[in-house]
């Protein structure tokens, strides 16, 4: 997504269309993307793991991008990108974050810095590397290449784990006590042994023994599995009583069936409910981040696709966008891994860092009209990039804080929404 402006240049001459009409490709994936999001974390992780979303989500972006090198109009890269890529991303991505807010507690700000500050490095890296693509392969084979390149992510997805694989016990075992007795012993993860009780393990009769026997005297009274009681109770019942117990019965098992019935409506219900857990609407804190987060995605969701077209208009060449992004994809770097290790210091404030932020991304932002130089460029995508990662480095350690680790997949879905609908709104105004 980093390097899509330079797609987005070459889909203007491919095509022969104006940014106007290449905008929609962007718009439309970042709508695919918040449609898909809430579902696929709401539902999805209900019945399926982080991991086999996961790797289904980035295995249908790999077949749209390959799809792509087919296209022979803007309608087909709809399709391919817009769709299949954006629903991929949407399945791929949202479930890492989910896995991340569940395996960190104390660093999960530092945690979170280090995960999104990854796709930082990929801006380094895959600027000249693309550009190498359309240089010698032509925007199609670059296309089937990304794909390529793309699929790496996929043996990546199989390290997820659930953080149940780190809490776990191993089973309980039996041991030999000094005399010879066998002991019901637990062994932790550390390899401590710690002893739970002694007993006495046959195959035949129960036979619990106490190790102080002096107190407790062995219970030798025991009921075999061949015991047969011998006591008739029917003979004692007269005929007015079984008839009042069958009757009894049957009332019994209407009531029962009546019952079931209700249990069945009920569980519907309730399921339902889950599903569509919509509680942490409630919760005017959450609301108001939702907010604050749909307006912040625009400059850094943005920037990465448009300043390449404007500095293109302004005259530079494309070694100089190529190194302009390397830059900026460097700035991001650091700031987002700086956001994460401030965000975890008792003395500062998540809020005090996004306001701060934002103020800077509001000043950077209106300087870009008086860029007429790479110079001025290079240094305003400085500031750009250092400030427009920040809030994306802070969103899950805010969801999960706001909305607890239980709720945290319906609130992390709910934030995706509006985040990627401002996106897709505002990439067809921006490129108007």
């Amino acid at each position: 997504m980093r390097s899509f402006g330079l797609f987005f240049i070459e889909f203007l001459s491919e095509f022969d269309a104006d940014v106007s009409e290449a905008a929609v490709i962007t718009s439309l994936q970042n709508a695919v993307l918040a449609v898909t999001s809430l579902p696929a974390l709401m539902i999805g992780l209900k019945y399926f793991s982080e991991r086999q979303l996961s790797f289904f989500g980035f295995l249908l972006s790999i077949i749209g991008y390959a799809l792509s090198s087919f296209a022979t109009s803007l309608n087909f890269m709809i399709f391919s990108i817009s769709i299949l890529v954006g629903a991929g991303n949407a399945i791929g991505f949202s479930p890492v974050f989910i896995s991340l807010g569940k395996h960190f507690d104390k660093r999960r700000g530092f945690a979170n810095g280090l995960m999104v500050s990854g796709s930082c490095i990929g801006s380094l890296s895959l600027p000249p590397l693309i550009r190498y693509f359309l240089d010698a392969y032509g925007l199609r084979g670059a296309l089937l290449l990304t794909a390529g390149v793309y699929a790496h992510i996929l043996p990546f997805t199989l390290l997820l784990r659930p953080e149940s694989f780190y809490n776990r016990n191993t089973t309980s075992y039996l041991n030999s006590s000094e005399n010879g007795e066998p002991l019901l012993v637990y062994e932790t993860k550390e390899g401590d042994t710690i002893k739970v009780l002694d007993i006495s393990v046959s195959t035949s009769e129960p036979d619990v023994r106490q190790q102080n026997k002096h107190r407790n005297k062995r219970r030798t009274n025991t009921i075999s599995e061949g015991t047969v009681v011998e006591k008739r109770y029917r003979q004692y019942l007269s005929n007015s009583s079984l008839i009042l117990s069958s009757t009894i019965s049957d009332l019994a098992w209407e009531t029962f069936e009546e019952k079931s019935n209700d249990e069945k409506n009920t569980s519907f219900k309730e399921t339902c409910k889950k599903l569509c857990d919509l509680t942490v609407l409630k919760r005017l804190q959450f609301v108001f981040f939702l907010i604050y987060f749909s307006l912040s995605s625009i400059p850094g969701g943005l920037g990465f696709i448009f300043i390449p077209t404007y500095a293109k208009d302004k005259g530079l060449t494309n070694s100089e966008i190529v190194l302009m992004l390397g830059i900026m994809a460097g700035s991001d770097f650091v700031g987002r891994i700086s956001c994460g290790f401030l965000a975890d210091l008792p003395q500062i404030r998540m809020t005090h860092i996004l306001l701060v932020s934002q103020t800077v991304m509001a000043i950077t932002a209106n300087c870009a009209r008086f860029l007429t130089a790479y110079f001025h460029f290079y240094l305003f995508v400085i500031a750009y990039g250092m400030f427009s990662g920040m809030p994306s480095s802070l969103c899950g350690s805010l969801v999960s804080r706001i909305c607890g680790l239980e709720h945290f997949p319906t609130g992390f879905g709910l934030m995706i929404l509006p985040h990627q609908g401002m996106l897709s709104g505002s990439s067809l105004i921006i490129g108007r």
